[in-house]
C-alpha cells in the first residue's frame, strides 16, 4: 500500500513538473546577472614602468608580458618589412647569451614558453611558465627583450616564410577579396593594408632590426603585466633587479603615429574569375565613431542585432548564404562597417540586395525590445567570458593603455552595455550602422554565372579590378 501511495505521489509531482516546464526557449526565465569587472593591482618600477598584476593561485602557472608602442603605424612604408620580420625573429633569433638552438632547447626542457610580436601599433614579449621556474624564465625573457641576436639563419628562414605567406594569398579567394576590399575602403597606404614585396623583404638585415629595436624598446615606452601564481613582494623586486640597468642613460623620444586619413574609393567593383562561389564585401568607413565614443556600446548592440540577428538569419533561411553578417570594426582612429559573405554565383546580386535592405538608412522595421536585449545579453556574455582568466584582464588593461585609452575603458564599456536604452541603440543605426552612402561594393566571382548583373543594383557603373599579385 505504501508503495502505491509513493508511486501515485511521484506521478502527481512529475505531472506538476511537466506542466511547469517551458515549452519553448522563449518562455525560459533567468535571474539577473550579477557581475563586476575585477580590478588588477598596480605598481610602478623605479624606471617608471607601470606594472599591472592579477593573482590567481588556483594553478601553479605564471604569465608575464611587456608591451611597447611600436609597429607599422609609427613607420614609413619602407620600414614595414623590417618591423614584420622583427616580430618574427625577435624570439626565434636567439640572444647574445644563447644561440637560437640553445634557447629553444632550454625552453623546451623547462616547458617555458616565450613569444614575441610586432604588429600595426604595438609589440612585445611574453613568458609563460610554471611558477617555480620564475627566476630562470625571467632571465631568458629579459634577454629576449634586451639582447636579441637576430641570428642570420633564422632571419633568412623568416624572410622565406613571409614571402610564402604573401604568395599564399594569391590562391585563397577569401584572402584576395579581403586585401582588395580594405584598399578600397581605407586606402592602399593605410599601414595595415600595405604588403611588402620580395626586394623589401630580402633587404632586411640584422642592422635594420637592431635600429628598429632601439627605436621602440625602452622603459619610457613600456608596460608590464603579471598574472597567475605569484607573490607581489617577490615579483616586483625581481623585476626591479633584472631591469635595473635598462635604458637609464639613453636618450629616447616617444614614438608618434604618422599622420593618416582614410581615403575610401566608393563604387561597385568586380574581381572576375572562374570561381565556384562569389565572395561579397559591402562596407564603408566611419569617421565619427571610436572606442572612446559615448555611443560605442549602443552601436555594438545595434550592429549585432541587425548584422547577425537579422542579416545572418534572413540570408541563411533564404538559402543565399551559409553565413553572412555585417561587422562593425571600431578602432581608436577609424571604424568600418563590413558585410562578409559568400554565395552561389547566381544569387550574388540577391544577397547584396538583402543586406542593403536590412541595413539601409531608415530602412527596415525598428529594432524591437527583444532584439535589443538579445544583442545586449550576447555582448555582456562576451565581456564576462573575457574576464574569466587573469591573463585576459591584465591584457585588456595593457591594450587600453598602449592605445592611450583610460584605464577604466573596459569597465565603462561594460556599464554602458547594461545601461543604454533601446532608443539610443536605434539611433545608432541611423548614425553609424547603415549601408546607404559612400559604399564600397566588391564581388569576387564569375559574372557569366550571375542571374542579374551588378549594375542592376543601381549603385553606379561596375569597375573591373586587376588582381594584385602578392609576394612578388
Amino acid at each position: 500500500m505504501n508503495r502505491v501511495l509513493i508511486f501515485l505521489s511521484l506521478m502527481v509531482l512529475a505531472g506538476n513538473l511537466i506542466a511547469d516546464t517551458p515549452r519553448h526557449p522563449d518562455e525560459l526565465s533567468f535571474e539577473t546577472l550579477q557581475f563586476e569587472i575585477t580590478e588588477a593591482e598596480k605598481d610602478t618600477l623605479d624606471s617608471g614602468i607601470p606594472v599591472f598584476m592579477f593573482r590567481d593561485n588556483s594553478l601553479p602557472l605564471l604569465n608575464i608580458s611587456i608591451r611597447f608602442r611600436m609597429g607599422m603605424r609609427y613607420l614609413p612604408q619602407e620600414s614595414h618589412a623590417g618591423i614584420r620580420l622583427m616580430g618574427s625573429v625577435w624570439r626565434e633569433g636567439g640572444t647574445l647569451n644563447a644561440s637560437a638552438d640553445e634557447l629553444d632547447e632550454v625552453l623546451v626542457e623547462r616547458n617555458i614558453r616565450i613569444s614575441a610580436w610586432a604588429g600595426t601599433s604595438s609589440g612585445g614579449v611574453s613568458v609563460n611558465m610554471v611558477s617555480e621556474d620564475l627566476h630562470e624564465g625571467l632571465s631568458h625573457w629579459r634577454d629576449v627583450i634586451l639582447k636579441p641576436a637576430w641570428q642570420a639563419d633564422r632571419l633568412e628562414r623568416a624572410k622565406g616564410q613571409r614571402i610564402k605567406a604573401l604568395q599564399n594569398i594569391n590562391n585563397n579567394p577569401g584572402a584576395i577579396v579581403e586585401e582588395h576590399f580594405y584598399r578600397l575602403l581605407l586606402g592602399a597606404d593605410f599601414p595595415g593594408n600595405y604588403r611588402e614585396n620580395q626586394n623589401e623583404i630580402n633587404a632586411v638585415d640584422a642592422e635594420i632590426l637592431g635600429k628598429l629595436h632601439a627605436r621602440f624598446v625602452h622603459p619610457a615606452n613600456a608596460i608590464i603585466g603579471v598574472s597567475g601564481d605569484f607573490d607581489p613582494t617577490v615579483i616586483l623586486p625581481l623585476l626591479e633587479t633584472i631591469l635595473s640597468d635598462w635604458g637609464a642613460d639613453d636618450e629616447f623620444n616617444l614614438p608618434k603615429k604618422l599622420a593618416w586619413e582614410p581615403i575610401p574609393e566608393p563604387g561597385v567593383y568586380l574581381l572576375p574569375g572562374d570561381y565556384a562561389q562569389s565572395q561579397v564585401r559591402v562596407g564603408r568607413s566611419i569617421s565619427d565613431l571610436n572606442l572612446s565614443s559615448g555611443d560605442y556600446a549602443a552601436a555594438r548592440i545595434q550592429n549585432y542585432a541587425v548584422g547577425f540577428g537579422r542579416v545572418f538569419f534572413r540570408t541563411r533561411q533564404a538559402g543565399l548564404s551559409y553565413g553572412c553578417g555585417i561587422l562593425l570594426d571600431v578602432g581608436n582612429e577609424r571604424s568600418t562597417l563590413k558585410t562578409l559573405g559568400s554565395t552561389r554565383p547566381e544569387t550574388t546580386v540577391e544577397l547584396i540586395e538583402a543586406v542593403l535592405e536590412e541595413a539601409s538608412l531608415g530602412g527596415g522595421d525598428p529594432l524591437s525590445e527583444k532584439e535589443v536585449e538579445t544583442a545586449r545579453n550576447f555582448l555582456v556574455g562576451q565581456v564576462v567570458k573575457k574576464n574569466e582568466r587573469p591573463s585576459s584582464i591584465v591584457s585588456q588593461i595593457m591594450s587600453d593603455l598602449i592605445s592611450d585609452r583610460p584605464e577604466d575603458h573596459f569597465e565603462s564599456y561594460f556599464e554602458d552595455l547594461l545601461s543604454v536604452d533601446a532608443e539610443q541603440v536605434r539611433r545608432c543605426g541611423i548614425d553609424y550602422n547603415h549601408l546607404s552612402d559612400s559604399l564600397v561594393v566588391l564581388v569576387l566571382g564569375d559574372p557569366g554565372q550571375f542571374t542579374l548583373p551588378l549594375d542592376s543594383l543601381g549603385l553606379g557603373p561596375v569597375k573591373e579590378l586587376k588582381p594584385i599579385r602578392f609576394g612578388e
